[in-house]
Parts: structure tokens; C-alpha cells; sequence
């Protein structure tokens, strides 16, 4: 994956994550706004069932004080000094202040005591009692002066009281005829007490279902993000990991593709750059009456042509090797020997030290000597630019978990985070004269021996790159072999 696609990736994160917060929010908002609802819709209802409670009541006691008069007066009982008689009876009940008498038609008729106000019934209270149902209305703030008659006080000095006013039909029962209309003025401070016990009530336990609902969406939705959160970093991972394969099918199908081309080009190059070292040989062999530059000069050049005919030399042998069908074992010894034969110089010339050490006795197939060779070439080639000039590079050779361990350790000043996330990748070297692909190469030549190169650590005091071969690949032909099988 790019370095762009990973910077938008991991800047998205945090985006993702600032909604998941607003999400979470407003969840959260609109169960406090249900809760707010619902706990209303029940204060409601409650508050309905108290104020009507005292009307059933009354309007029990009032019908039964009524059939008993009846009973008494006979035809009596439509008289209007009867029906006072009943209002005044029933004002005597516990908790009445005031009563008031109305005529069918809604009319006031009379009060007790006789220092009450005159009022209208309401319309829509009127047909309900009239229909043989008590109408209840709750006055949490009634102002003394509408109720009583007396000196009017204005302003903030006027006297208020809660009061549960009670309008209840006179008649001797729920099916006879309506006679008059009865309202009563309860004292309502039992029932102001009532909504006030019932308000805290549910505040606090709406507050305590809100709290402990708050705590368990946010479990659950923190619990859902986060797997959300992994099964999203789960498709990046995998996502980056096709990727990187699709580069890696890519690269190995163009560095086929090239590498036969470079055959070719090898052959061609053999010997014209034998011609060139002579040539080089020659003129070096003419400049002893010339300057210290100019000897100097050529006696760098002869040394380079030296080393590309010995790197052709040697890639033609890899090659030969390829085409042919022999097939032989070679040892960590001689593998060693090869090595130093070939790093020697190079360790000369940036003035570091190289050291090999074995603690393992194996044996390889010649085909993957040659690979590993190449692999190792590059990765030591690169820790002696890196290691300072009396410095020391080693080379570890060991057998560990049924593979063969190969150690390049440096003392470098260490690898950077930025580079260290395309290392593998072709990507444009630092170097003078680099490609930026040595190490790529070096991943497909272990791809194409079944190993596996990596970098294991780095730090200001160094870096470690390990080659692993599985020793099974021994016993089973690899891909060399079937394709010199095959030739």
C-alpha cells in the first residue's frame, strides 16, 4: 500500500471514531427524551387517577346522603330548599371548604357557607355531570379572593391555597334524573403533597433508568464499535496484505521477464569487459613516470573492472549451474569460504572488519548455495556502506527450529521509521549509484528458495537482517530444480 493510502487510512481514524462519539450521543439523547416522554405521559395519568379518586368518593357519599332523603321526602326532593339541604349535609364531609349549588341548567342557585363567590358551571362540565359523571379539577394556586368573598389583595400580597374542586350530580342513583349540580372546594394541600411525592419519585427513578440505560448503550454500542473498529482494521490489514502480493506478482513477473533479458545482456558483457580489464591492466602497467592522480585513477579502475568481471563471473556460474542437471551438496563451510571470498575486498575497501561464525552442520543443494550467496552478497554488501569505517559486520550461520538461521548484523546508525516501511519495496535508494531494489531482489531470490528475508532489528547501534531456509526444502526438489529438470 502507499505511503498516501496509509496516511489517509490512519487519518480517518480519528474522524471515524469523533462520529461514533456523536453517534453514541445522540443514542443516548433521544432514550433521555423517551424517558422525559413516558415519565410524563405516567405523571399524567397518576396525577388523573388522585384528583378523580376524591371525586368517586364524594360522589358516593353524595348520592348516598341523597337516596336516604329521598326515601324521607318522596316528592320533595325536586324541591330547590331540599337540594340545599343535601349541599349543606355534604359540606360537612372532611376536607370540604366550600359547596356550591347549581341548577340543571348550570345556574348558581346557592353556596356554604353563604360568604362563598357566585360562578358559572363550564359548559363541558355541566354535560358531564348532567351524563352522571363527576368532574374533578385541581387548583394548585387558587387565589383566596375568587373563591371567598372579602377585601381583594392584588399584587404579590394576594393569598393563594391549592384546592381540588369537585362538581358531582344530586340524584338518588347512577340511572335516576339529575336534580342539581353539587360542586365542593376540597382542601388540597394532601393532594399538592401527593404530586409533589409523586414528581420525586419518578425524577429519581427516571434519572436512575437514564444512568443505568446510558451505561449499558454505551456498553453495547462500545462493545459493537469495537468489533466494528477490529473487523475494519482486520479488511485494512488484509487489504494492504493483497497489495503488497499483487506488487510482489507483479515484481516477480517483470524481474522474470528481466532476468531473462540480463541473461542474455551477461553473456554479451563477458567479453567486452574482459577486453576493458586488460585494456585497464595495460595502461596502469604504462603510468609509473605519471602523477600520484593519474596512477591512482587508473588503479581504481582496474580494481572495478576486477570486481564486474568477478560479479559477471559469477552470474554466469549461477547461470551455467541453472541450465545444468548436475546437482550436488555444499556445506556451511564452503558456503563460507564463498563468502569471504567475495566480501573479502569489499571489506578492504570501506575499511570495516567481516567476521563469519557457525554453529551448524548442514548441507544445501549447490542451487540454493548460488541463491543464497547472491541474497547474502547484497545484504552484507549493504551493512559495510552502512557500518563507519572501523567497524565490524558478522555473519551468523546457525541451525534453529528446523530451518537455517543466516545473522547479518551491522553497526550501522540504524534504519529510519519511514524507510522501514518500504524497505522491501522498490522504491529510490539514498545511496550513489543505487537502484533501490537490492533488497527487493533480495525477497524474490528468498521467495523463489521457499526462505523468507527480514529485518529483525534496528537501532541507533545497529541493524539485524536474518535469511531463514527451512531445512525441509532439502528433501524436496525446489523450484531450480525443476526448472533445470525441465531444460
Amino acid at each position: 500500500m502507499s505511503a498516501s493510502g496509509k496516511t489517509t487510512s490512519s487519518s480517518a481514524r480519528p474522524r471515524l471514531r469523533y462520529i461514533h462519539w456523536i453517534l453514541l450521543g445522540l443514542i443516548i439523547l433521544v432514550f433521555g427524551l423517551a424517558i422525559v416522554l413516558v415519565t410524563s405521559g405516567i405523571r399524567e395519568d397518576i396525577r388523573a387517577q388522585i384528583i378523580s379518586r376524591d371525586a368517586d368518593v364524594l360522589h358516593a357519599t353524595v348520592m348516598l346522603q341523597f337516596q336516604q332523603l329521598a326515601e324521607k321526602l318522596d316528592d320533595e326532593v325536586r324541591e330547590p330548599a331540599t337540594l340545599a339541604l343535601v349541599l349543606l349535609e355534604s359540606a360537612r364531609i372532611r376536607g370540604v371548604v366550600a359547596a356550591r349549588l347549581f341548577e340543571t341548567n348550570g345556574l348558581f342557585h346557592t353556596s356554604f357557607p353563604i360568604h362563598v363567590t357566585e360562578s358559572e358551571l363550564p359548559e363541558p362540565d355541566q354535560r358531564a355531570v348532567l351524563a352522571s359523571l363527576p368532574v374533578s379539577r385541581f387548583h394548585p394556586d387558587a387565589r383566596y379572593e375568587d373563591v371567598f368573598l372579602g377585601l381583594p389583595v392584588e399584587g404579590d400580597d394576594a393569598i393563594t391555597l391549592p384546592l381540588l374542586e369537585v362538581s358531582v350530580p344530586l340524584q338518588a342513583a347512577p340511572d335516576t334524573e339529575v336534580m342539581g349540580i353539587a360542586q365542593f372546594m376540597l382542601e388540597g394541600d394532601s393532594i399538592a403533597r401527593e404530586f409533589s411525592l409523586l414528581d420525586r419519585n419518578l425524577a429519581g427513578r427516571g434519572i436512575a433508568i437514564f444512568f443505568a440505560g446510558a451505561v449499558l448503550i454505551g456498553a453495547a454500542m462500545g462493545w459493537a464499535l469495537g468489533r466494528l473498529q477490529r473487523a475494519n482494521r482486520q479488511l485494512a490489514t488484509r487489504t494492504e496484505d493483497l497489495l503488497r502480493a499483487n506488487e510482489e506478482l507483479a515484481l516477480a513477473a517483470r524481474t522474470s521477464a528481466i532476468g531473462s533479458v540480463a541473461a542474455h545482456l551477461i553473456h554479451g558483457l563477458k567479453n567486452p569487459l574482459s577486453g576493458l580489464h586488460q585494456f585497464v591492466n595495460g595502461r596502469k602497467g604504462q603510468t609509473t613516470d605519471a602523477g600520484d592522480d593519474d596512477r591512482s585513477m587508473w588503479a581504481a579502475a582496474a580494481t572495478s573492472t576486477r570486481r564486474m568481471q568477478q560479479m559477471v563471473g559469477e552470474v554466469v556460474r549461477v547461470l551455467r549451474e541453472e541450465q545444468q542437471a548436475a546437482a550436488y551438496s555444499v556445506n556451511l563451510i564452503e558456503l563460507e569460504e564463498q563468502i569471504q571470498k567475495r566480501i573479502a575486498p569489499l571489506a578492504k575497501e570501506h575499511g570495516v572488519s567481516f567476521q563469519v561464525s557457525r554453529n551448524a552442520a548442514v548441507e544445501i543443494d549447490n542451487r540454493q548455495a548460488n541463491l543464497i550467496i547472491l541474497i547474502l552478497g547484497n545484504l552484507i554488501h549493504n551493512a559495510l556502506q552502512a557500518s563507519p569505517a572501523g567497524g565490524l559486520v558478522t555473519l551468523g550461520m546457525r541451525e534453529q527450529r528446523g530451518a537455517v538461521e543466516f545473522r547479518v548484523v551491522d553497526q550501522g546508525p540504524g534504519i529510519p521509521e519511514a524507510v522501514r516501511r518500504m524497505l522491501f519495496s522498490p522504491c529510490a535508494s539514498s545511496k550513489d549509484g543505487g537502484s533501490g531494489i537490492g533488497l527487493v531482489i533480495s525477497r524474490q531470490l528468498a521467495n523463489h528458495l521457499g526462505a523468507q528475508v527480514a529485518l529483525e532489528s534496528t537501532s541507533e547501534r545497529g541493524s539485524v537482517f536474518v535469511l531463514t531456509l527451512p531445512l525441509a526444502q532439502r528433501s524436496h526438489n525446489s523450484p531450480l530444480d525443476e526448472k533445470a529438470a525441465a531444460s
